[in-house]
């Protein structure tokens, strides 16, 4: 039997990142709506759960954070939020929600928001072949290595209070430096496993 390799590094967090971020069709930069979510399996500094970033028009604000989890946003909220698509208000109170999500089932992932008066509802569907990655994230004073399974999706839906929303996903460039390519900005990432390095 192979002996195992023990990795390296204090185990920071262990999560799921659903991220589908759309843009109009004539709009070449930014996104028009987001949906950023880790489910929080394990972390080294707050209780799990679950913590999403919103941005919609269809929302009063524009935009709102959601947790059932409010020591998890208070911890780690300046960490997990979106870098590329940036929220307005980064100091907005959270909003208390629930959340439900499907398995992996006929390609497709199904997720439902609960947040307040608003429902998000989501999908990520013609799921692609996953990528098993691993790599650095985080800035360099405090970076994370990282294991993660990333899963592209050719199709999707989103609604927001039951109306849909318009909008197609677009290439992430931030994954240029991971794979020499962008990434669809419609990824299931699962299984992410972060733990801290010596800067």
């Amino acid at each position: 039997m192979t002996q195992a390799v023990v990795a390296s590094g204090r185990l920071a967090l262990v999560a799921d990142h659903l991220v589908l971020a759309l843009r109009d069709a004539d709009a070449s930069d930014g996104a028009s709506f987001v949906v950023s979510w880790y489910s929080v399996a394990f972390s080294s500094t707050a209780p799990g759960g679950n913590l999403a970033f919103i941005r919609s028009a269809a929302l009063p604000d524009g935009e709102l954070v959601a947790t059932d989890s409010p020591g998890l946003d208070r911890v780690l909220r300046e960490r997990l939020k979106p870098r590329s698509w940036p929220l307005d208000d980064a100091e907005r109170p959270a909003t208390s929600a629930t959340f439900e999500r499907s398995p992996i089932r006929d390609g497709a992932v199904t997720a439902r928001i609960v947040a307040g008066a608003h429902v998000i509802e989501v999908a990520w569907r013609d799921l692609g072949t996953p990528l098993v990655a691993a790599g650095r994230v985080g800035g360099a004073d405090a970076p994370w290595d990282t294991t993660t399974v990333l899963i592209e999706a050719g199709g999707w839906s989103a609604a927001v209070d039951g109306q849909p929303v318009a909008g197609r996903p677009f290439p992430n460039h931030v994954w240029d430096g991971w794979f020499g390519r962008p990434l669809s900005s419609a990824l299931v990432a699962l299984a992410e496993v972060f733990r801290e390095v010596d800067a």
